[in-house]
């Protein structure tokens, strides 16, 4: 939860702390919240709109799920590891 509180700090929304909390919202549970769901949980259209964009910013353009602001780096995001690099290193048909 102290990834979400961080985050939400760094949009300067950590008002809306408690309401993550107590909906049980972790950093994984986070990047698949949608407009409904974040207006079930009461919050105010502008900070709502606020929350989405930076959410879809979780996501980057290939698709890949980006790492928690605390630094870890999640399995896709090693530079060998990211979908594609195979290819790209060893050919279609691996070495």
């Amino acid at each position: 939860m102290d990834d979400v509180r961080k985050w939400l700090s760094r949009l300067k929304l950590d008002h809306l702390a408690k309401v993550f909390e107590v909906n049980q919202v972790d950093f994984d549970t986070l990047r698949l919240l949608s407009d409904g769901d974040l207006r079930d949980m009461q919050i105010p259209l502008g900070p709502r709109k606020k929350l989405l964009t930076a959410i879809k910013r979780l996501i980057d353009e290939s698709g890949k799920v980006l790492a928690p602001i605390s630094g870890e780096r999640s399995p896709t995001d090693h530079p060998v590891l990211r979908p594609g690099r195979f290819n790209r290193i060893c050919g279609p048909h691996g070495p």
